[in-house]
């Protein structure tokens, strides 16, 4: 497990593990409860599942608003994400097989690789990628969170999910309640002024493996969904030589997410 590879490998500077905070975390896909209820009572359909935005039976764009509605003002460039890593972009398309996906360049006598950007600020997966209409909006923040991730999945299971990259975190937390679209979030959210999405965002549930059923899947590991998390709090290995500094040391913690 990460922790005792962290611990084995760093055994005088590991820091100290301090124990579960009593409550699971979850990083995913979400959408709006609005959008998944209006499908499920037009036609069944269940975005909560991943399965549900398979292009291959069904057209779950119709229930989002596509990518040319938006200002792209309010994104980053390509070239300003996580698109420009050869390593993360070559892996997505050893992964997926989809090398039209990316372009391949060479600079200084060395290759890179880079993620296929559309009109300076999309990149368009197989499933809609000849009609960009029929694109659902990915919204993440950052350089990119869940980039390739997303990437890796929309190409597998043939979903139409078509990743943006929100300029800050202003824009970030409010195009999800302008625009129905898809998004990078967590539960539980701790910081009540950044809990922006007040509409009861669903999450969808991807296949969950465990780890004696990844075998398989030994190539993409990041298409298996990582279920709860449990939150753990950590301080610095030798916070303890601080108690001068704080009448209890052990509350100067980083608070950090690390599967177990």
């Amino acid at each position: 497990m990460l922790w005792d590879d962290i611990e084995r490998d760093f055994p005088q500077t590991a820091p100290r593990n301090l124990g579960n905070m009593g409550y699971f975390g979850k990083t995913s896909l979400f959408l709006p409860a609005s959008v998944q209820q209006a499908a499920y009572s037009a036609e069944g359909l269940i975005l909560e599942f991943y399965r549900g935005f398979n292009v291959s039976w069904t057209d779950p764009s119709k229930y989002f608003e596509a990518p040319s509605i938006l200002d792209t003002a309010l994104l980053k460039r390509c070239n300003e994400t996580r698109m420009m890593t050869s390593q993360a972009m070559e892996l997505y398309a050893n992964l997926t097989g989809d090398w039209d996906g990316v372009e391949l360049l060479i600079r200084d006598g060395r290759r890179e690789v880079r993620g296929r950007c559309f009109n300076d600020y999309f990149w368009y997966p197989p499933a809609c990628r000849e009609n960009s209409s029929r694109c659902v909006l990915f919204v993440t923040a950052g350089n990119g969170w869940n980039l390739e991730e997303t990437m890796q999945k929309s190409t597998a299971w043939n979903m139409p999910l078509a990743p943006v990259v929100a300029k800050n975190w202003s824009v970030y937390t409010y195009l999800p309640l302008q625009v129905r679209s898809t998004f990078y979030w967590w539960i539980p959210c701790l910081i009540a002024a950044n809990c922006a999405f007040s509409g009861n965002p669903v999450t969808v549930w991807w296949v969950t493996l465990g780890s004696k059923d990844r075998a398989p899947w030994s190539r993409s590991l990041e298409l298996v969904a990582i279920g709860l998390r449990y939150s753990v709090s950590l301080n610095c290995y030798d916070i303890s030589g601080f108690g001068s500094l704080s009448p209890n040391p052990t509350a100067a913690w980083y608070h950090l997410k690390i599967e177990q």
